[in-house]
């Protein structure tokens, strides 16, 4: 039996070749910056072997906000909406008064001042009672064409009114009109339509076209003068009193009538103005005949002029109304008043 320093020496302690550095580097006393060493390489390790799946998080969610972009989240404002835009590409500006940090995939609609955002026709302006349109200017056309109930006010006269007589070329009488293009009086004296009085009223160089013999001496013709016009622009209504009713002609016209076979002493002429106040015509008491008032162009009876032998007097029918031309069908008395 072999003793104890006869005994085999035990296997010596097999260790790895880092831990065999780290010792040995350790007994050199250099185990601090070993340690740094391997703790750095370490963190190295980690980041290679960790970094796929921290990769593919960073993307997986990149992605899912982008499809929640993409999806169109409606922003609402002032009743309406507006969609997001679905290219990932495009920037987005926000209208005036949102927030342009809003989040895009916050999945709530942001909301702002409605009172910022103005439709695109805020400006125009809608007709509406406070806001009556504009009358149209009056023109020179015999119309109103500004509406307030008076044609060419704006001018010196409407047109087509007749105004002031004058004499024409042939010496007839005429009158003056009003004509376009500014609603003036004319500088020409027109002729009036040709009456049986043998005179050419309408300068066409013959007299009395048209009238012919007078076929029926009961036939009774009164037409004015044109100056008469110039206190009813509108024309007066001739009326005879032959019996009442009157027998009375067109505003402005000519009065044609037949004497009734059985008639009183007298009749009366009077004049009515639908456009003055009073209505009726005056007659002035100087007058002593209708040739001296100048008003008649034409008073005859059958072809024979009446004018001279028809006073003004006061009417036996009609007392206390003022005088006014009496036709006395006595031809015995005629040029006379009634007694």
């Amino acid at each position: 039996m072999a003793g104890a320093s006869d005994q085999a020496p035990a296997a010596p302690l097999q260790v790895s070749a880092p831990v065999s550095a780290l010792v040995t580097d350790a007994v050199g006393g250099n185990l601090k910056e070993v340690l740094m060493r391997k703790s750095f390489f370490l963190i190295i390790m980690l980041i290679v072997v960790l970094w796929p799946s921290v990769a593919g998080c960073a993307t997986g969610g990149s992605h899912e906000r982008s499809q929640r972009r993409d999806a169109g989240v409606a922003l609402s404002f002032d009743g309406g909406s507006l969609p997001m835009p679905h290219d990932a590409g495009s920037s987005f500006v926000p209208p005036a008064g949102m927030d342009a940090g809003f989040p895009m995939d916050a999945g709530a609609a942001p909301s702002f001042d409605a009172g910022s955002f103005v439709p695109r026709d805020a400006g125009r302006a809608e007709p509406d009672a406070g806001h009556p349109v504009s009358p149209m200017r009056e023109s020179c056309n015999g119309l109103d064409d500004d509406g307030d109930g008076a044609a060419d006010e704006d001018f010196l006269c409407p047109l087509g009114r007749i105004g002031e007589l004058c004499v024409t070329s042939c010496g007839a009488l005429g009158d003056r009109r009003c004509e376009a293009p500014g609603c003036s009086w004319s500088t020409a004296c027109y002729p009036r339509a040709e009456i049986c009085d043998t005179i050419d009223n309408n300068c066409d160089g013959r007299v009395d076209e048209g009238c012919g013999p007078v076929s029926d001496p009961r036939l009774m013709r009164i037409a004015l003068n044109p100056a008469m016009r110039d206190e009813c622009p509108a024309g007066w209504r001739i009326r005879l009193w032959f019996s009442s009713p009157p027998e009375e002609s067109p505003a402005g016209g000519v009065l044609e009538r037949l004497v009734p076979a059985t008639i009183g002493p007298t009749s009366a002429i009077t004049f009515w103005c639908d456009e003055r106040i009073p209505q009726w015509y005056v007659w002035d008491a100087s007058d002593h005949d209708a040739l001296g008032s100048g008003v008649f162009s034409e008073l005859s009876l059958g072809g024979t002029d009446l004018r001279a032998s028809t006073r003004i007097c006061e009417d036996p029918l009609s007392p206390g109304t003022g005088v006014r031309p009496i036709i006395m069908w006595d031809t015995a008395r005629r040029g006379s008043c009634p007694p």
